[in-house]
């Protein structure tokens, strides 16, 4: 493999972290040199959307070199992580999921005590790249119907209840 050099260091790997809300998401593009340094690339904030993915790929495509190992690193927010890390699966991409406590705690291992959608993100991507994380496989198709007709459950009783509330007022 061959080594992309920036200022006398070899880039050995790329990480895309990102943070995700239901109507957008910021990532953080990230590299590591053969001097262990983690260099931010660059910060975006996308629409968590289909056109929102397609920008996100356009823009990755910028900064990073196929030649490298590149992980899209996201944590687990709700429902709202599993369309674009889906999307991501599908285009070939390397995607992990990690669980909101897991962030927490690498951040506090870190001492990162500010909390902004920009630093969440950059430190997403800092623990792509320094730990060995789990690929993300998804459910299998009945698992999925299943989360979803429970989600759907969920909804349809807090609709009910609402409507029962408002009838007896």
């Amino acid at each position: 493999m061959s080594k992309k050099v920036i200022n006398n260091q070899a880039i050995l790997r790329q990480c895309v972290g990102i943070d995700i809300s239901k109507d957008s998401f910021v990532a953080c593009i990230s590299h590591k040199t053969s001097t262990d340094e983690i260099i931010v690339k660059s910060t975006k904030k996308i629409p968590n959307s289909l056109s929102g993915y397609h920008t996100l790929q356009e823009w990755v495509s910028k900064f990073t070199n196929s030649e490298f190992p590149l992980i899209y690193v996201m944590e687990a927010t709700g429902i709202y992580y599993e369309a674009l890390a889906f999307d991501l699966l599908e285009r070939g991409k390397s995607v992990s999921v990690q669980l909101a406590k897991n962030v927490k705690f690498f951040m506090q291992s870190h001492n990162i005590k500010s909390k902004t959608d920009d630093i969440d993100a950059q430190a997403i991507a800092q623990m792509g790249l320094e730990r060995k994380l789990k690929l993300w496989q998804p459910g299998s198709i009945q698992m999925r119907l299943l989360k979803h007709l429970c989600r759907e459950r969920i909804m349809l009783q807090a609709e009910q209840t609402s409507v029962k509330n408002q009838s007896h007022a």
